[in-house]
């Protein structure tokens, strides 16, 4: 081997030791969890229900067990409490076309009405949006508004853009450390 192909052998080796390095950090970081639900975090449904329906109560168990194996969240809409009313009476007026009773489901932009139709199409449904939600969104459903903002960075030229989480800079910086010693 020549001098050039010495020293061209040895960039490759520590370039592919480097980029190991970094997916074993990556990896470790916990920031990719390969057995996670996809999408389920974002998927929430609206439960809407009153004490005196025995249905509800059957649609309270199917919930139980679909939040066990999906990880939905689920709002729930005791609408025999004034403020769950009028939540329920803007729902009402929204869709003038049909007539809404307890139980009912609101996932996505879809309404599940009644017992018979949320156990025949929400298990569908929730399977649905979870093979067509972007992991991390929060678009399905209705987000909660929290009034929060993202943390954002400024950069040089005073455009905002989004801040890295602070568990990401220590291992960019676990990351850097180590190619910096190993160069």
């Amino acid at each position: 081997m020549t001098s050039i192909e010495q020293k061209r052998f040895s960039y490759i080796h520590r370039l592919s030791v480097v980029i190991s390095l970094a997916s074993v950090i990556f990896l470790s970081s916990g920031k990719l969890d390969v057995f996670a639900k996809p999408a389920a975090r974002a998927i929430q449904i609206e439960f809407f229900w009153s004490k005196d329906c025995p249905h509800c109560e059957s649609v309270k168990a199917i919930l139980v067990d679909l939040q066990k194996s999906y990880g939905i969240k689920v709002k729930e809409f005791d609408i025999d409490q004034e403020e769950h009313y009028t939540a329920f009476n803007r729902l009402q007026s929204s869709h003038k076309k049909r007539d809404l009773s307890v139980p009912l489901i609101v996932i996505g932009k879809d309404l599940l009405v009644g017992e018979s139709d949320i156990k025949s199409r929400l298990e569908e449904k929730i399977r649905s949006l979870i093979s067509t939600t972007p992991p991390g969104s929060s678009k399905v459903g209705t987000p909660k508004k929290t009034g929060k903002t993202d943390r954002a960075a400024t950069t040089g030229a005073g455009s905002k853009t989004k801040a890295l989480p602070d568990s990401t800079k220590e291992d960019w910086g676990k990351m850097k450390m180590t190619i910096d010693e190993f160069f």
